[in-house]
């Protein structure tokens, strides 16, 4: 199931309204220069999903802001428009930069306007707007619609680094113009990565002690990439060479498959599969390093078919180590059943 937040109109009422007025009774929007502003909230629709092992889940949830500063952008532009417009008023918001306050999937949560951001307005001339919306928040560059030579964190152990590395988007396109600010303005946001699980298993001559302290890496990854947050689909355009992504350690005390389960978000691509000797490219491996204390063994993992990685999709490798080789199966689901494949590879 595909990860959904929501950008939703802060409703701001009178007293009155808050105490129960009637029918009768006038909500007076707070206006400037005869335009009436749009004011944001979010709610968070069952964050788990951005990561889904206890210290992801923690990190997403209470220190969204603070720590990790995943802050919210948003364009707002007329309808049909993707920039400013060239009438008298020069309307649209470029890239404002929103603080998530106390984010919790049980409650709907304020969009605070960041240190220097500007109140948005609808236009004075009450057309209707496009909105757009992405996360986590990047500085505006020549060209402010987009963002390039971006990049994931080749090392992606540490909650911080896996959490930025998690790009959403989504807009709502043809907002009408309203003066009633109880009025939500929802922007479902969608994965734009991929996300890779490596789940390791016991096997033949393999205790829970001996994958303690096991290192996972994924080698030959494109960790480069341009982001269009204005795009409906397909904003994340891969590019660049490829490098290794760590994807952690499994815990000293693992003892059981959701323990030794590790994550890491990539760009969408395909890596493909060795083509013959006179065509040379890298396939994905998927490399396990065991403790110095627990064998010092390396195992690779090295994929015979092409691995695509499309936007919104985790792919789940789940991996039994023997003493002499390793075997795994995949699955492959959206971002929360799909075909598989199973192969070996020695110890090295």
């Amino acid at each position: 199931m595909t990860k959904t937040f929501y950008i939703l109109g802060l409703s701001l009422v009178s007293a009155a309204l808050l105490s129960g007025c009637s029918s009768n009774e006038e909500i007076v929007p707070d206006v400037k220069d005869g335009k009436v502003p749009i004011n944001f909230a979010t709610v968070m629709e069952a964050p788990s999903t951005r990561g889904t092992d206890a210290l992801q889940t923690d990190a997403f949830v209470s220190g969204y802001t603070a720590t990790y500063n995943q802050n919210v952008g948003l364009y707002i532009y007329r309808t049909g428009k993707t920039d400013k417009s060239a009438s008298v008023d020069q309307y649209g918001y470029v890239n404002n930069k929103y603080d998530v306050s106390d984010p919790d999937a049980s409650k709907v949560s304020a969009l605070t306007k960041s240190t220097g951001t500007e109140q948005a307005y609808f236009p004075g001339q009450n057309t209707p707007v496009d909105i757009y919306a992405y996360a986590p928040y990047q500085v505006s560059q020549t060209d402010v619609n987009k963002f390039t030579d971006l990049s994931v964190a080749t090392d992606q152990s540490a909650a911080r680094e896996y959490l930025k590395a998690d790009f959403v988007s989504g807009q709502l396109t043809n907002t009408p113009f309203t003066s009633d600010e109880a009025t939500a303005h929802n922007i479902p946001m969608t994965h734009r990565m991929s996300r890779v699980i490596v789940v390791l298993k016991t096997g033949d001559g393999i205790t829970d002690a001996d994958l303690q302290g096991a290192k996972v890496t994924l080698l030959n990854v494109q960790n480069s990439f341009d982001f269009d947050p204005l795009a409906a689909t397909a904003p994340v355009t891969t590019k660049g060479t490829t490098t290794d992504i760590s994807m952690g350690t499994v815990p000293a005390d693992a003892a059981s498959d959701a323990a030794r389960t590790l994550y890491a978000i990539i760009p969408p691509q395909t890596i493909q599969a060795p083509k013959s000797e006179s065509v040379t490219n890298e396939p994905l491996v998927i490399q396990i390093d065991l403790s110095a204390t627990n064998k010092g063994a390396v195992y690779k993992l090295i994929t015979t078919k092409d691995q695509k990685f499309d936007p919104g999709t985790q792919y789940t490798y789940t991996i039994t180590v023997d003493a002499t080789q390793i075997s795994f199966t995949t699955t492959i689901a959206d971002w929360v059943t799909g075909t598989g494949e199973t192969g070996k590879a020695v110890l090295q």
